[in-house]
């Protein structure tokens, strides 16, 4: 999305830290993101229909949203009642 599309209410903050420095002197990076929606909860909830209609959050995100529901998602684990 580019950043000309945003809500004028809608104010994010991008922090960039080195999170380490290797030998060879190679960099890593993480980034962080902050949000604030300064308008009416009835327009971020439009907004965000509009905008991002097929992003769909699970308790598993990434590769384990492709497991089945049929499937135990996490086998090795012990589950409680079973």
């Amino acid at each position: 999305m580019a950043a000309d599309k945003l809500d004028k209410d809608l104010f994010i903050r991008v922090i960039i830290r080195t999170a380490n420095i290797s030998g060879e002197g190679k960099r890593t990076i993480t980034t962080s993101y902050n949000a604030l929606f300064l308008g009416d909860a009835n327009r971020l909830f439009y907004w965000k229909k509009s905008q991002f209609p097929v992003v769909a959050f699970t308790p598993y995100g990434g590769k384990m949203s492709k497991v089945p529901e049929t499937h135990i998602p996490c086998p090795h684990r012990k589950v409680s009642g079973s």
